[in-house]
């Protein structure tokens, strides 16, 4: 549309405008055709575009899949995994995405991450190390109440929150909370459930949930943001916590 030199414009006539070096163009075109454009070395983009290819066209092939995804998993007996893996098989071949880009949209980290923490709870409970953890923990605490072993295993659990997943972190608790609860005569069923939603708490640190790590950036917070905000919130939701699972399995 036109070409840029120092302080001349060149509209007229662009196409017998011999291009020099550092020569500015301005063009219209579609944003695959800018992507190209920008694997050559001889230009550079800077306008800030989409590197993924727009398909408008299959909007609705992704909605159909996603919906039959989420109908499967919601009102049928099939496996929440199975569902999904239908959604995403029928948007491969509904061309949604290619193959290379449903290979670059997984997160190959927390795949490995979870396949070695779900083995080490299972290993944790087998082997009897979660209930030596247990009895342990009653060495020092055996004298305490109830609700202050509860208390122990929703700060521990959300402290393991922070280090590594909230999943890794509810393999590795599930299994000790449980043989507490049975070594001090309470409920497994409210420590498991302490376990689960504990490991949810996690507001301190940007990098313990993925959410928080999102916004993080866009939004221009820091690590002090996040503690000034999440410490009052986690201590929040750790008290109220403790007083409704009580009261709900007391009823």
């Amino acid at each position: 549309l036109a070409v840029y030199r120092g302080d001349q414009v060149f509209r007229e006539d662009v196409r017998k405008v011999s291009l020099r070096a550092g020569d500015t163009l301005v063009m219209h075109s579609a944003w695959r055709d800018l992507v190209h454009a920008a694997e050559d070395r001889d230009f550079v983009v800077v306008t800030d575009i989409p590197k993924e290819e727009a398909r408008p066209a299959k909007l609705w092939h992704a909605l159909t899949f996603f919906a039959l995804a989420m109908l499967l998993g919601l009102f049928t007996s099939m496996k929440l995994s199975v569902a999904m893996l239908t959604g995403a098989v029928g948007m491969l071949l509904a061309g949604v995405l290619t193959m290379d880009e449903a290979y670059s949209a997984i997160n190959w980290k927390t795949i490995f991450t979870l396949a070695c923490l779900i083995p080490l709870g299972w290993a944790m409970d087998s082997t009897g190390a979660a209930a030596w953890v247990a009895q342990e923990v009653l060495v020092y605490l055996g004298a305490w109440p109830q609700w202050a072993l509860q208390a122990v295993i929703a700060v521990l659990s959300l402290f393991f929150a922070q280090v590594v997943s909230n999943v890794g972190a509810t393999v590795m608790m599930v299994p000790m909370a449980i043989n507490i609860a049975l070594a001090s005569n309470g409920n497994p069923a409210v420590y498991a459930l302490i376990v689960a939603i504990s490991t949810s708490n996690t507001f301190l640190i940007a990098n313990a949930n993925p959410v928080l790590t999102i916004v993080g950036g866009p939004g221009g917070y820091r690590r002090r943001d996040f503690l000034r905000v999440g410490a009052p919130l986690t201590l929040l939701l750790l008290v109220t916590l403790l007083v409704c699972v009580n009261w709900l399995i007391a009823r």
